[in-house]
């Protein structure tokens, strides 16, 4: 087994062995078989446990014993236990989750862990595949337990229980029971201790063959995801801002169940639901969805989607060419014309670039020296919510001379003046 770990982790992740690894151990034979597996295979690891507390004298026997490892094997050690309020919760399962995954990349931030690994296993994966089949799952929710995902890696998902308790019995590797285990209050116990032992009596290598429909799904996930990311380029492009825009306006009049699914597919890889995905497509323009890490806009017939960001005014005066930062916008300013410029003429140093505000006016050219409000501008150009709230404007002597990268004001759009400004916003 030791042989085929290490392959494992060799073939799926390079330079393992330079890297500081925080293993998830609980004291359960899995946990355990992976520590020992880990040690063996000379990784560089160090081990958080965390205490729920929630089994009295058994909970404490758990740490002492991983604690116990630990210090026979120098490796770090990192302990949690649950507060009386973190207890209490009507969703312990999934609210003591959330608590152990965001101490666990609070120890990675401050110890430079590049990886959290679970002792997760096969049979897991098949209890996963399960339980989302008896809530009416798609193909992300029936394909088990990913191997990676974002900092979390699970050497064992290609073991199957039986491997992993059998390898603790031959290398007599100390281990604790978690009574709780035996429980039937949680389906996913029902499912362990009742409906597979069931079914793997009817002869058939039921384990065995759930695993291979997993891998197959996992194999047609993959070929449908680069379907559906093909499908995506035919309709969404990348905007001055870097945002990625989706036109939707085919949606409205034919294909809309189609359309749905191939956004949905490529949305539930940011944490949107399919739910989510319908309500933003069906929303009024101006609407916004989000998940923890980005957020949707609808903007009439598309769907403009970004990474969570705060916008900040920003102000600078500009007295020289070259490049500046107006907070997170990287700005390149020339007096020679350079690719994607926006050309302002009869412009010289020093002027101001800033964020607009509510008041604003400008001489548009072509308007004949008529006023009118920056707000105003924007809407009559359509321009979208998120690009609205940081667009920049040029200012000089009390005058707004442009609104970038947009429009110029009167006097400032003849190509004759022989003073020119080259202003290009770097996405």
């Amino acid at each position: 087994m030791l042989e085929r770990y290490i392959a494992f982790i060799n073939g799926y992740l390079s330079g393992l062995k330079s890297q500081k690894l925080l293993l998830a151990v609980s004291g359960g034979v899995d946990s355990m078989v992976m520590l020992d597996l880990c040690v063996r295979a000379d990784l560089n690891i160090a081990v958080a446990h965390i205490n729920h507390d929630l089994r009295g004298e058994s909970s404490d026997a758990d740490a002492l014993l991983v604690e116990k490892i630990c210090n026979e094997c120098a490796i770090p050690f990192h302990l949690y236990t649950l507060t009386d309020q973190e207890k209490n919760s009507s969703n312990f399962q999934e609210h003591a989750r959330n608590i152990r995954y965001q101490w666990m990349n609070g120890l990675c931030q401050k110890h430079g862990y590049s990886l959290i690994l679970t002792a997760h296993h096969q049979n897991d994966s098949i209890e996963t595949f399960l339980l989302n089949l008896m809530r009416g799952a798609g193909l992300n929710g029936l394909t088990g337990i990913s191997t990676l995902h974002k900092n979390v890696f699970r050497p064992l998902i290609q073991f199957s229980k039986n491997e992993i308790h059998q390898y603790a019995i031959n290398n007599q590797i100390e281990f604790r029971e978690d009574d709780s285990n035996s429980e039937n209050k949680y389906r996913r116990n029902l499912i362990r201790n009742e409906w597979l032992p069931f079914l793997n009596n009817s002869g058939l290598p039921i384990e065995k063959m759930i695993h291979q429909t997993i891998m197959n799904l996992k194999s047609d996930k993959v070929l449908l995801q680069n379907l559906v990311d093909e499908k995506i380029q035919s309709f969404s492009s990348t905007n001055h801002k870097g945002y990625k825009v989706f036109d939707i306006s085919e949606y409205m009049t034919e294909n809309q169940l189609l359309i749905t699914r191939l956004l949905y597919k490529h949305l539930s890889s940011f944490g949107f639901s399919y739910d989510n995905t319908l309500k933003s497509i069906k929303a009024v323009s101006g609407a916004v969805f989000r998940t923890s890490t980005h957020e949707l806009l609808k903007n009439r017939n598309q769907l403009i989607l970004r990474e969570l960001e705060s916008f900040n005014s920003t102000y600078a005066i500009i007295k020289n060419d070259g490049k500046h930062w107006l907070g997170n916008q990287r700005i390149n300013i020339s007096a020679k014309e350079i690719e994607g410029g926006f050309l302002i003429n009869n412009l010289t140093l020093p002027f101001t670039i800033r964020s607009w505000k509510s008041g604003d006016r400008m001489k548009p050219n072509g308007m004949n020296g008529a006023s009118k409000k920056v707000k105003d501008i924007l809407i009559d150009m359509k321009i979208d919510l998120w690009t609205k709230q940081s667009t920049l404007i040029v200012e000089k002597d009390d005058e707004i001379i442009a609104i970038l990268p947009y429009r110029v004001a009167q006097g400032h759009g003849d190509s004759n003046e022989k003073t020119k400004i080259y202003i290009q916003l770097e996405a």
